[in-house]
């Protein structure tokens, strides 16, 4: 006549009620009745994010694998970097209550291809030289021929060389 038996939850099950064991007879002596419940596996909630932005959210079973079943996470890249998506943080583990992981990328710096070339935009060489660099030009020197009037001698580059944010020409004088 008491209140109904429960039993607390625990990381892996919730517990409901079920009946008494033995079942509940007529009294014919000393009978002890003990409260069965029946056990539901608990489930919990997985997301999966890039940054602020939900990819995925599951409900998993305790003890279960998580598994991301979307695309492949993306990061846009910058003027100075590219990205490679290279896994989750944290580390994907059976599932033992909620979590959220989520999409970790690798950066790389991004190279540009510089072009010199002479005062007719004839090509000198490439070079490929990466974000934030200081290109150098590797090659001889260039040379114009006189004609007969004027002797030339290499000045410099137009534009002046800079640090690299992009690809670029340059061209001698």
């Amino acid at each position: 006549t008491g209140e109904t038996p429960t039993k607390a939850s625990d990381g892996q099950y919730t517990y409901t009620f079920k009946g008494w064991d033995p079942e509940i007879s007529a009294v014919t002596g000393e009978t002890t009745y003990t409260a069965t419940f029946e056990e539901t596996l608990r489930q919990y909630t997985i997301k999966f994010v890039n940054g602020d932005t939900p990819l995925q959210e599951t409900s998993v079973n305790y003890g279960d694998m998580p598994t991301y079943t979307g695309e492949t996470p993306t990061k846009e890249q910058t003027e100075e970097f590219t990205y490679t998506f290279i896994g989750w943080t944290p580390a994907i583990t059976a599932v033992s209550g909620d979590q959220t992981y989520t999409a970790q990328f690798e950066e790389k710096v991004r190279q540009y291809t510089i072009t010199w070339e002479d005062e007719n935009g004839e090509p000198l060489g490439t070079s490929t030289v990466n974000y934030g660099e200081i290109p150098a030009y590797t090659g001889e020197t260039p040379t114009k021929a006189s004609d007969g009037q004027y002797t030339y001698t290499f000045k410099g580059w137009v534009p002046e060389i800079s640090t690299v944010n992009g690809n670029q020409t340059y061209t001698a004088t």
